[in-house]
């Protein structure tokens, strides 16, 4: 093939066209769409049986959010029999608007999988719905290195389900390795005695995350203050 920089547009497009190797990919994508979509219209039957009639998952959150204990179940069910990775982040990030989820069925998902971007999910709902069951199980998962970057969400869960004694000591010694996710968690749990850490990691960081730091820095000292008033 030549180089794009040798022909127009319209003629590299005519070209790639007719590449084997790309007409494949765009059929694999197009079958990884339609099967995308097709489990989500068999789930949304369902939960129209139910009574609620909705067109997408996004939809089903802006309606009924916080979700009720038996759309709650309903989506559990189908997470269990689901394979497809965006299908199972799909219906994860639904279970973020409910009023409470079991945790087992997150971590087991959550350990069963090789998607980051799943794994991702998982952790910010867990931080969302606050189960307190999974306490123990995140306080581990956050220093799992093989977990990658799902751990930064799983910081955020760790302020929301553990007492702030055991959180704040293991965010404080993850912020060299999550220094704006570390600093979400201590924006919420975090004490004066977490300070030094917080300035140190603050003079080593830029963009958002020296941004966060500053912004958890000034929410612990007005809390300290709020607290001795």
């Amino acid at each position: 093939m030549k180089k794009r920089g040798s022909m127009s547009a319209a003629e590299f497009a005519g070209q790639l066209n007719r590449e084997p190797a790309y007409q494949a990919k765009l059929a694999a994508q197009a079958d990884q769409s339609a099967r995308v979509r097709a489990a989500e219209l068999a789930l949304l039957e369902r939960l129209g049986e139910m009574g609620y009639q909705v067109e997408s998952l996004t939809d089903l959150v802006e309606r009924y959010a916080p979700l009720p204990a038996d759309l709650v179940q309903a989506l559990l069910r189908h997470l269990a029999t689901e394979d497809h990775p965006n299908v199972q982040e799909a219906v994860v990030r639904a279970l973020a608007a409910a009023r409470s989820v079991p945790a087992a069925p997150l971590i087991a998902l959550f350990e069963g999988t090789s998607s980051e971007a799943l794994r991702w999910a998982v952790a910010n709902t867990l931080a969302e719905a606050r189960p307190s069951e999974a306490a123990a199980w995140i306080q581990d998962a956050v220093h799992n290195e093989g977990y990658g970057r799902a751990r930064e969400m799983l910081l955020l869960a760790l302020a929301r389900t553990s007492p702030p004694g055991r959180a704040n000591v293991a965010l404080a010694s993850l912020l060299g390795s999550f220094p704006g996710h570390a600093a979400l968690g201590l924006a919420e749990s975090g004490t004066s005695a977490e300070l030094p850490a917080l300035e140190a990691a603050y003079g080593a960081t830029s963009g958002w995350e020296h941004d966060q730091i500053g912004r958890t820095i000034n929410l612990i000292r007005r809390r300290e203050q709020e607290t001795r008033d």
